[in-house]
């Protein structure tokens, strides 16, 4: 239960005690589903997180790393939909895409917190900034060579591999 009126939900997390902290922090996380982003061109995203201790050798104590991972898949309809291919400029291209559905995975993005107060901290912060970011952003060149990419990979000799 939350003591956060649901018609008026906060961009952040409302602290009022640790154990009410952590109940309201996974609440704020489920309710805002920060799991399924879209992009300027209207392409769905998968945000994974991951959350870990890594140690390191300067560091007294393991900080705590957020790595945050968009992935997408994209098939030759959803690219020309999204107007990340043009069906006339890019004909070729989307003849050799087929029917086959594509993995496009961007490059992650880590932070680092020394205490699990500081990682929620950021998380809280860093999500919707995320979120914003992607909203704002269309990643037509990079979804473009990732498709180039993958036709690199599976033509191998001028055949599928």
């Amino acid at each position: 239960m939350s003591i956060m009126d649901n018609d008026k939900l906060p961009k952040r997390p409302v602290v009022t005690s640790k154990t009410a902290a952590d109940a309201e922090f996974d609440y704020w996380l489920k309710e805002n589903n920060f799991s399924s982003l879209k992009d300027g061109d209207g392409l769905a995203w998968n945000l994974n997180l991951k959350i870990a201790r890594v140690p390191e050798p300067a560091a007294r104590e393991a900080p705590w790393t957020l790595t945050l991972h968009l992935t997408a898949q994209v098939n030759a309809k959803t690219l020309v939909e999204t107007h990340t291919l043009e069906p006339e400029l890019d004909s070729r291209l989307i003849e050799l895409m087929g029917e086959n559905t594509i993995d496009i995975n961007l490059k992650p993005i880590q932070r680092k917190a020394m205490t699990k107060e500081d990682a929620r901290r950021m998380l809280a912060v860093v999500l919707p900034e995320t979120r914003d970011k992607v909203a704002l952003s269309s990643f037509r060149e990079i979804k473009r060579s990732l498709v180039g990419r993958w036709i690199d990979q599976t033509r191998v000799f001028g055949a599928m591999a």
